[in-house]
């Protein structure tokens, strides 16, 4: 071989390297400002990954020029690449699990947090140790860094944001599997190309007229771009189609999620880790003594939001309040929801960027504007002012939507909601991105139809002694509905008193609401919520007992307003038949009912000034912070989403279109049966070989390939000899008669035989 000939297939391959190189980094730059910005560490890791991928390319380039680009390493240095990695997740476990060293803690976040920046860490070093191929960790530490992202809300809840992330996560780890699984070949010669590939050729540029189309049908990534697309394709209509026929399945799951953990709660504390749920009395003590100091969310405002609810139940059964429409089985069935579709944009500002539009849906049949201006009033109602509240969650907290009681509409990122009859938001919403509540001051009037007015007056048979005592002494057929609601209120927080302690415990078999209602003992929010409830029933007044957060408290900046899990709290609402209206009853001693405030304007920072200070984030910030912003503002990673959905079924066809031509062309060049049969044995050895590791490159001559086949098995026999074991030693068997018949068939092939088919 001349030295000319030898550059050049240095060159090539050199060029391959880097490639591969490129891509490997490109990947794993990827994966860390997905883990940043999900965890809001950006700023910290962007200089890290910069480092890393030029340590990586220098360590290459000197790598290549020292040994010519042979593997990374082996002996103590491979010992060194698996350490290494292991080190990287210590320091990265001890770095993040200092943020989360409070009371406040969450502890699915936490271990979230350490599991991901844990796997880019590793992923980093390996990358380093190995910058040629990468390293087998990396592979799996990417995939466990994106679901643990996934886990705590770092992947839109939209069907599509879902999907997009899925098959980005799938594409890219194929991506990464075919070239760190593809071992480097040592002085790999330029494929002189078989005698096929010179034919297929030659009868290429006969064809007139289709030479570029022949080429790019036949280029060798043809299947492999079917394959990808066939999975973007396959996976969106998949996703369609559980979001049109399967929309509520998402929300039945976290439904008997929280029965199964209220369940629990008396013996376990886990209040922290989700929403409060509040359908078993004690979950809300519990949840709010497990970790009071947990942020729950964040709400902008003018004025206090006061409560927002988050659940409601209207049927009371031992310890436990349900819905009417739940089953034993704690489902709900499709019939008690109402499906709602956006009736146009949304015209509220926002505070800070958000990457999807957000949609107006009517929660009533009127619709209003922030400021009192009616927008559309057939029916002629007075005009109500009407105010905002932006609500941002905590998706890693669970699904709940939030509102107050006087909720008109909501503009939230979501193709259509699911409502109840009790204006509670099932599904549907986005809660990865703020939606926004418009509240009026008055409550609009409303019916209750009959089979939910019986639900709602509904009383267990083993407590209607006890509560028509209370009712007959405190309600008055003289008075409104409020008036009797009043008097209740009042009663409970004047002869009543307030405590998180257990004092006392029923005996066994004995409701726990008679046994407060019989000793008056101390108790908490669920307990005078729900006597309160069951006593207005008992006097003919329809409630329903609701759970959510009271919404007080300022940021330390004034920026906006916290519910924290101490914040967590149960009430009345009552229904008053004279004025169809629902009103709020709030009878925990020391509690007072609040809503926005409609007379006063709030402190707080104004909308400009708060978002100049946090468009980029909490606790974020730099160029990089900066430019996302910029991004999701201006709806580019919107239109790259929108642009994957549009293209990929269009892409798809012109792909398998592509893949036919190419058949057509083979079929052109008059292939024989005896070319088709030996291309099928050809593939069938490939595959078996790919068991111990062995892949063919695209220009290696089947010579070359048969030599690194034989010094696998001369390895596999030296391991046998050290060992003993059997499995080694018919390794080694296999893959010597496998090298021998690679030889054999390109011989055949070049004398225009037949080859024999493997044994």
């Amino acid at each position: 071989m001349s030295l000319r000939q030898w550059g050049n297939r240095q060159a090539g391959w050199s060029r391959s390297m880097l490639h591969d190189r490129l891509i490997l980094n490109g990947l794993l730059l990827g994966l860390g400002l997905f883990v940043g910005s999900t965890f809001d560490t950006t700023s910290m890791l962007l200089p890290l990954l910069l480092l890393a991928s030029i340590v990586g390319q220098h360590a290459a380039y000197r790598r290549q020029r020292r040994d010519g680009g042979g593997t990374d390493g082996s002996g103590s240095r491979q010992r060194l690449a698996f350490l290494a990695p292991m080190v990287a997740i210590v320091l990265a476990v001890a770095w993040r699990s200092r943020q989360y060293g409070g009371d406040n803690a969450n502890p699915i976040q936490a271990a979230a947090d350490m599991i991901a920046h844990g796997c880019v860490f590793a992923s980093m070093v390996g990358w380093v140790m190995r910058p040629n191929r990468g390293h087998v960790l990396m592979l799996g530490g990417g995939l466990v860094a994106v679901l643990a992202c996934v886990l705590v809300g770092g992947a839109s809840q939209t069907i599509l944001g879902q999907t997009t992330v899925g098959v980005v996560t799938c594409l890219s780890f194929l991506v990464a599997a075919q070239i760190i699984g593809w071992a480097p070949l040592e002085h790999a010669g330029q494929h002189s190309g078989s005698s096929e590939r010179r034919r297929d050729v030659a009868l290429t540029s006969s064809i007139d007229g289709e030479s570029w189309l022949v080429r790019l049908a036949s280029g060798p990534w043809m299947f492999s771009a079917v394959a990808a697309t066939g999975i973007l394709t396959g996976t969106t209509l998949m996703a369609q189609a559980a979001g049109t026929l399967l929309p509520d399945i998402q929300k039945r799951l976290q439904d008997q999620l929280n029965n199964s953990l209220d369940a629990l709660s008396d013996r376990i504390v886990i209040a922290g880790m989700s929403y409060v749920h509040g359908s078993r009395l004690g979950v809300i003590r519990n949840h709010i003594l497990a970790s009071p100091e947990e942020i729950a969310f964040r709400a902008f405002a003018d004025s206090a939001p006061g409560y927002l609810r988050g659940t409601v139940f209207d049927t009371y059964r031992t310890r436990r309040w349900l819905l009417s429409s739940e089953s034993s089985f704690g489902r709900r069935r499709n019939s008690d929801l109402t499906v709602i579709f956006a009736a146009k944009t949304a015209t509220s500002p926002t505070f800070g960027a958000i990457s999807e539009e957000l949609l107006r849906f009517p929660i009533r049949d009127e619709d209003y504007s922030p400021g009192g201006r009616v927008l559309s009033d057939p029916a002629g109602s007075p005009i109500r002012q009407t105010k905002t509240i932006e609500v941002h969650n905590r998706p890693e907290k669970g699904l709940m939507i939030f509102t107050s009681l006087n909720t008109r509409w909501i503009e939230a990122v979501a193709d259509s909601i699911q409502l109840t009859s009790h204006e509670v938001i099932e599904s549907g919403v986005n809660i990865t991105e703020p939606y926004v509540l418009g509240v009026v001051k008055d409550p609009i009037r409303q019916r209750i139809a009959p089979e939910q007015r019986g639900a709602l007056l509904r009383v267990p048979g083993t407590l209607e002694s006890t509560l028509a005592t209370y009712a007959d002494m405190l309600c008055s057929s003289e008075k409104t509905s409020q008036q009797n609601a009043q008097s209740v209120a009042q009663f409970f927080q004047s002869k009543f008193e307030y405590s998180l302690n257990q004092q006392s415990r029923p005996p066994r078999g004995v409701d726990p609401l008679k046994y407060f209602l019989d000793t008056r003992h101390p108790a908490h929010c669920e307990y005078f919520a729900s006597a309160t409830a069951l006593i207005l029933r008992q006097a003919g007044i329809p409630t329903r007992y609701v759970t959510g957060y009271v919404t007080w408290e300022k940021s330390t900046e004034e920026e906006y307003y916290l519910a924290r899990n101490r914040d967590a709290h149960a009430w009345v609402e009552a229904y008053d038949d004279e004025n169809q209206v629902w009103f709020a009853v709030e009878s925990t001693p020391g509690r007072r009912y609040s809503q926005l405030d409609f007379e006063n304007q709030s402190d707080l920072a104004s909308d400009d000034d708060w978002y100049n200070a946090n468009q980029v984030g909490e606790g974020d910030s730099g160029l990089f912070s900066w430019l996302y912003g910029r991004l999701i503002g201006s709806g580019v990673i919107a239109f790259f989403s929108s642009s994957i959905r549009s293209v990929q079924l269009p892409l798809f066809v012109l792909l398998v279109g592509l893949v036919w031509f190419r058949g057509r062309i083979r079929r052109q060049q008059h292939e024989t049966d005896d070319d088709v049969r030996a291309r099928r044995m050809l593939r069938h050895v490939d595959r078996k070989v790919k068991r111990y590791s062995l892949i063919r490159h695209s220009n290696e001559t089947l010579h070359r390939f048969a030599d690194r086949v034989e010094q696998a098995s001369v390895d596999a026999l030296s391991r046998f000899q050290q060992t003993k074991r059997g499995v080694d030693q018919k390794q080694s068997d296999r893959l010597a008669s496998m090298a021998d018949w690679y030889r054999r068939y390109a011989a055949d092939r070049y004398r225009g035989r037949t080859p024999t088919p493997f044994a």
